[in-house]
Formats: C-alpha cells, structure tokens, sequence
C-alpha cells in the first residue's frame, strides 16, 4: 500500500489564468515569455496510479496541507510507504520571494512525524521546482526525488522512476545549499558592488557542507571509475578521442559494477595554479556514458583546449596560460571525484609534471 500525502501530489492547472497573465507559472511550467504551459499535465499521484494498477498495489491519498490531518490519516492508513510531495515555481520579470517549497512547514512537519510514528516504513519526499531550493527534512527521509518542472508527464516520470521503469542518471546543474546564507543574497540597493568573481555556487563553496552538491545524481546502478590517464595529442594513450587541437586530453575508464543497465554522467575538474588565484576546481568537461551493461565499463576521454587552461589578465588585457601544476579530478560529481592527476604549463606549453621548461626565444 503507498500513501501520497499532500496538495502538490495532486497540483492543479490553471490554463486560462496563464494565459491572462504571461508571468503565471505553476509546479509544471515556469512563468515568463518563454513558457510553454502544459495542457492538462500528469500529476504525481495519478503517474503513480497507473503503475499500480498494472501491478495491482493499493494508492491512498490526503490531498490537503494540514500537518495534523496528514498524520491522523498516515496513522490509520498502515501504508507500506508514504511518499510527500511539495514545489515551488519561478517567472520571468521578479525573483522568488526565498528558497523554499511552498509547502516546506508542512513537508517538515509530516515527515518528522511519519518517521517517529513508524522508522520502519519508508517516507520518501518528491518534489517539483524550477531550480535551487533549500531542504530541512531532507534528514529524515528515506530516499527524495526533485524533478525541474516537467510539463506535461510529470506525472509519469515520477512514476517511472519510482517503479523502476527508468534508470535516473540526471544531473544537477546547480548546487542545493544546506541554507540561504550560503548563497549571494538578493542586493535591493541601488549600487550594489557583487565581488565574488568566479567564486559562486560550487565554486565559492569549497570546504562547507552543503545539500547536494553540484553535479550530484543517483542511480539504481553503481559506477566505479578507474585508469585516469594525461596525453598530448599525437601520442599513443589514447587509440581514438585525443582531437589534434587540443592542449591535452584527459581519460578514464567508468565500469557498471552494481545494478542494472544504467547510464552515467563523468565529470572532469581542473584546478589552476595556485599563482592564478582561482577556485579550487572549476568544471571544464562532462561526457553522458550510454547505456553501460551490469560488469561493462566504457571509456571516457576529454579535449581540453587551451582557452580551458587560460584565464583573462587585465594586466596584459588577454588570455594568458599561467605557469604552474594544474590539477585534474574525474568524477560523478563536484564532491565526489575518486581519480586525479596533475600535468605543469610552462612559458604556453603543457608539460609533464617533471619535464623541464622549454626555453623563451
């Protein structure tokens, strides 16, 4: 038996307001000229109706955001997983007024209570946003589920994924903050002086925990990643993948060593040298890994050209490769990098960590 708890699970859509307003939005479409509004959408608990009844489990539903009328029914509907669902949207023109869920106190309370009723019964929050939002449950959840406004099917990737129909393997784009101050807040003044440079989202937050991190997403199968190898090209690391025109190329190799097929998003990470004054580790490559068989692996090359191994001097009013060891990092995300390795630049050139530097003319 699956319980589905909450306003969200079941959002309506209002069409003709949309379309009297060009900046309404709602939990399947954002607002904003650029909108394309869903057409009677799927929602969560009618994606999640249909996989039951091909497989003849039992769906029942609160559909209200009454903390207290949520648990009285969660406490006499003995379910055997209780999924919570909440959202938020965005438009073009104004900024969201915060970070948080239409429906965070409500999703807060509900899951703290749900846990202390019953631990042994999963309680899973699905929700659906147009970007960034904070989390407080998240510590007393079983497993979350966070779709960027889908449109129309909503309803059926929600229910996809929590059947086992499809494999996720998406990844965020953004990063999930542990609270608001640790983003660049709002400035309403009329100068306002922003000076973090390149030092925003993952990159300005090095060394605290956050959320979820940049580049995050799970699987129902498990990678393991192995083999991290530095070439130029023309050499014979690399049998195929190495372009002409780039600086250097960097591999791996990434293997399905648990769960079924699945498909896996490799990260690569570069770090400047310590001169350049740059963040820690900037992305400068991903490659989607198709399809990879339980026990197969696939190997993953990426072309660094050299405008990725510059940065702009004011100074010298152009790019300019800074010398000094570069730092590599593959990984399945911004925080989770197992293979790394290191080459030098010297005077433009890329180097071997211990070759010497080639003489100025």
């Amino acid at each position: 038996k699956i319980a589905v708890v909450g306003s969200a699970c079941n959002a309506s859509q209002n069409v003709s307001e949309q379309l009297a307003d060009w900046t309404a939005g709602s939990y399947y479409n954002i607002g904003g000229s650029g909108r394309v509004i869903a057409y009677n959408p799927i929602s969560i608990l009618s994606g999640v109706r249909s996989e039951c009844q091909a497989r003849g489990c039992e769906v029942v539903s609160y559909l209200g955001d009454n903390a207290a009328r949520a648990l009285a029914f969660l406490a006499t509907a003995h379910a055997d997983v209780t999924f919570v669902c909440g959202g938020t949207t965005a438009s073009e023109s104004f900024d969201r007024k915060n970070l948080s869920i239409d429906q965070e106190a409500f999703v807060v309370k509900v899951i703290e209570g749900a846990k202390q009723a019953s631990a042994a019964a999963p309680v899973v929050s699905l929700t659906m946003t147009p970007g960034v939002i904070v989390v407080p449950w998240m510590k007393n959840v079983d497993a979350a589920l966070n779709v960027f406004l889908a449109g129309t099917y909503t309803g059926t990737a929600f229910g996809n994924v929590i059947f086992g129909i499809a494999n996720p393997s998406a990844k965020l784009p953004v990063t999930f903050p542990m609270s608001v101050e640790q983003t660049v807040l709002p400035c309403e003044k009329v100068n306002c002086p922003y000076k973090e440079g390149l030092f925003v989202g993952y990159a300005g937050l090095e060394g605290e925990e956050v959320a979820f991190p940049f580049g995050h997403g799970l699987s129902f199968s498990t990678f393991e990643y192995a083999q991290i190898a530095v070439a130029s090209p023309g050499s014979d690391t690399f049998a195929a993948g190495c372009n002409a025109n780039s600086a250097v190329c960097v591999g791996a190799k990434v293997t399905n060593v648990h769960g079924p097929a699945g498909s896996e998003v490799a990260q690569l990470y570069l770090g400047f040298p310590e001169c350049a004054n740059e963040p820690t580790r900037l992305l400068r490559g991903f490659e989607r890994l198709e399809n990879i068989a339980p026990g197969a692996s696939k190997n993953v090359v990426f072309n660094l050209v050299p405008r990725d191994l510059q940065i702009y001097e004011t100074g010298s009013n152009g790019w300019v490769m800074p010398d000094g060891v570069f730092n590599l990092s593959i990984g399945t995300s911004s925080r989770v990098l197992p293979l790394s390795d290191a080459f030098r630049a010297c005077n433009g050139k890329v180097l071997a960590l211990d070759a010497p530097c080639p003489a100025t003319a």
